[in-house]
């Protein structure tokens, strides 16, 4: 019972703790510059005109106006970022912008880890259903991971149709559709001859 009343307290005690782990130590600095800047300009005067009451002023005065001047100073950074440095988006083509996905679909294939590379490349395809690339990977988890004659054939010929532009691409997936046919025929031919019909 007491082990129980020790963790609601150590619960409850990180609850209150876990909102100021986010805070950046930068965002900190920020404002206790503002408030020493804001505080020592409102002090002087305050504490001149009335006394140690115009310095308690100052001081209740100085935490909200420190607090607005890094708001704004940190919206009007970050604007001011946003228009001198970032520019125009980048203009990626599909492949520079899922090339870590294909290496990493890659990967898994040549591990034999098929149900991974399976996964990545259908959610490569549902982002760009017509990327020729991420079909043609998909052709050859199909054939050599799960044997499925249809459905490596099926998406070799999406890959052969969206790849029209690229040479050298419709050349591997002709190559790779054409070494299934063989295979099969190969594999028909020595079943016949062999009598396991």
């Amino acid at each position: 019972m007491a082990e129980m009343m020790f963790m609601k307290k150590d619960k409850a005690k990180f609850k209150l703790q876990s909102p100021f782990r986010n805070i950046d130590r930068a965002d900190i600095a920020h404002f206790l510059t503002a408030f020493l800047y804001s505080f020592s300009a409102f002090g002087v005067i305050l504490l001149i005109m009335q006394g140690l009451f115009g310095l308690l002023i100052a001081l209740i005065v100085s935490i909200p106006l420190s607090l607005l001047v890094c708001s704004v100073a940190g919206l009007a950074g970050a604007s001011m970022a946003k228009f001198f440095y970032v520019g125009r988006k980048p203009n990626w083509n599909r492949q520079e912008k899922f090339q870590g996905d294909l290496d990493q679909v890659m990967f898994f294939k040549r591990q034999g880890q098929y149900l991974k590379a399976m996964q990545k490349v259908n959610q490569m395809l549902e982002q760009e259903p017509g990327f020729a690339e991420a079909l043609f990977l998909k052709a050859q988890i199909l054939w050599e991971g799960y044997a499925s004659v249809n459905g490596a054939n099926r998406y070799l010929k999406m890959a052969e149709k969206c790849a029209s532009k690229d040479a050298t691409l419709r050349r591997w997936i002709v190559g790779y559709h054409k070494s299934i046919n063989d295979r099969l025929k190969n594999q028909n031919y020595s079943d016949v001859v062999s009598g396991r019909d």
